[in-house]
């Protein structure tokens, strides 16, 4: 394996997404290995996290491709262990009705500690990844374990058999869909507005510690203010704390693969952009419910709510 080869790290842990009432956000293991199996063509060598009951599966996914010895699952039983305190105090205030009161979408799936919390353990495994993968290059790559949504952009998985690199420089590579220079951070905590691509990012072995301990203090710093989020909105506080140490990407939710690197991966057409404006249908929809509900009450904090909603969400 050539020095500089970036090592891809994903993570699977089951916190119950197959059970959702909700259609929408529901994926049972079973979607969840499907749409890890199209893009675990990757040639890179490719380290996973996750419970030890599904390592034989992942295994047997990447050996079906002829992966298997560029392939390591390291097996994590009890990952709320990593940060019990940290996990308690997040459940604490998933339970506020204030919290909620104070989200746009007061039912959003960030609004849950067990899945906020495993979007920070991203972060913990880039690092511990780092510290015990003695053959890695000067970079390592967080992937999606669901990457692509079993095909919403890319139809044909075989073009993922390929190794991916790019020579990307010496800073936290983040891709956005927006200049995150123009967005306001306590408008996206409460807006929930998409802003920050977390499913594919590339660091620096040397700066993969630092950016856990600051993903860490920002997830602290939201519970200081009772309030969690996923990791969208801790990429955004990190880069606004420390603009240095990233490079900033304009693209879409699964194109930085193509755009660095890929670029023989076929889109399908209109595959892209498409989930940004239906989301911003339906956000622009829920912010006038919204000031309907509270204009009687709170007129001027509905007018400034619709105002900072519709800057992002216009009509």
């Amino acid at each position: 394996m050539r020095k500089d080869e970036i090592t891809l790290v994903t993570a699977f842990f089951d916190i119950g997404r197959g059970d959702l009432d909700n259609e929408s956000l529901r994926r049972t293991t079973g979607r969840y290995m499907d749409d890890f199996s199209r893009w675990a063509r990757l040639k890179n060598k490719l380290i996973v996290y996750t419970e030890s009951k599904f390592a034989k599966e992942i295994l047997e996914i990447r050996a079906r491709h002829g992966l298997s010895e560029k392939t390591e699952v390291v097996s994590l039983d009890h990952v709320f262990e990593v940060e019990p305190a940290m996990f308690q105090r997040m459940c604490q205030v998933e339970q506020k009705g204030s919290f909620r009161a104070f989200r746009y979408y007061e039912n959003a799936y960030s609004n849950t500690a067990k899945y906020d919390y495993v979007m920070l353990m991203k972060y913990w495994v880039l690092q511990d990844a780092c510290k015990h993968d003695n053959e890695k290059g000067n970079g390592v790559a967080w992937i999606d374990f669901g990457y692509d949504h079993g095909g919403v952009s890319y139809p044909n998985p075989e073009e993922f058999s390929f190794l991916w690199d790019y020579p990307f420089s010496d800073k936290i590579q983040l891709f956005c869909l927006n200049d995150p220079n123009q967005i306001s951070g306590a408008d996206s905590l409460q807006l929930s507005y998409d802003c920050m691509i977390g499913g594919l990012i590339y660091v620096p072995v040397d700066l993969a510690g630092k950016f856990w301990a600051l993903m860490r203090d920002n997830m602290q710093a939201l519970l200081s203010l009772d309030c969690i989020d996923d990791d969208q909105q801790l990429l955004l506080m990190a880069y606004k704390r420390q603009p240095d140490w990233f490079e900033i990407h304009l693209s879409d939710w699964f194109l930085p693969l193509k755009e660095y690197g890929g670029g023989h991966l076929t889109v399908r057409e209109n595959g892209m952009g498409e989930g940004k404006k239906n989301h911003a249908r339906k956000m622009a929809d829920r912010i006038l419910k919204a000031v309907g509900v509270r204009v009687s009450d709170q007129k001027d904090f509905a007018r400034r709510s619709y105002r900072r909603a519709k800057k992002y969400y216009p009509e």
